[in-house]
C-alpha cells in the first residue's frame, strides 16, 4: 500500500498500471478469441493448454450431478476428447461416471481467461530468462 502510494507520488500512476501496460502485448485482441468449440479445436496452442488445464477429473460428486450418457473412461485415465465431451461457451459442465468419479469442463470464456493468464505469465518469464 505504502509502495503504491509512493509510486502514485512520484510516477503519477499506480505499479499496477505499469503492468497492464505492458501485459497488454501478450494478449490477444478479442475479435481473434475464438468463440466456440471448433474454433478452439483447430487452435493447436490452445488446445495444447485445455488438454491439461480446462478441465479436473473428480474423485467423487455430488448426488444431483447429471450422468453421463456418451463413451465412458476405459481406464483411470480421463480423456474428455475420447469421451466425446464439449464445454460450454458460458458455463461449467459436470457430470458423473458409473463408477462415482466425474469430470468439471471450465466453461470456454473461463478457458479463454484462464489460457490469456497463462500467455501473459509464460511471456514474463521469459522475459524474466532472458534478462
Amino acid at each position: 500500500m505504502l509502495l503504491s502510494l509512493i509510486f502514485s507520488l512520484f510516477l503519477g500512476f499506480p505499479p499496477s498500471q505499469l503492468i497492464q501496460s505492458a501485459c497488454l502485448e501478450c494478449t490477444v485482441e478479442s475479435a481473434e478469441v475464438p468463440n466456440v468449440w471448433e474454433a478452439w479445436i483447430q487452435d493447436e496452442s490452445r488446445m495444447s493448454w485445455w488438454k491439461s488445464n480446462g478441465w479436473l477429473a473428480l474423485d467423487e460428486v455430488k448426488a444431483n450431478t447429471p450422468v453421463w450418457t456418451g463413451v465412458e473412461p476405459t481406464n483411470d485415465a480421463v480423456d474428455p476428447l475420447a469421451c466425446g465431451m464439449k464445454p460450454h461457451m458460458e458455463k461449467s459442465l459436470q457430470w458423473a461416471f458409473s463408477n462415482g468419479t466425474g469430470i468439471h469442463l471450465h466453461g470456454l470464456g473461463r478457458c479463454e481467461m484462464l489460457y490469456q493468464r497463462f500467455l501473459i505469465n509464460e511471456a514474463a518469464e521469459s522475459k524474466k530468462r532472458n534478462q
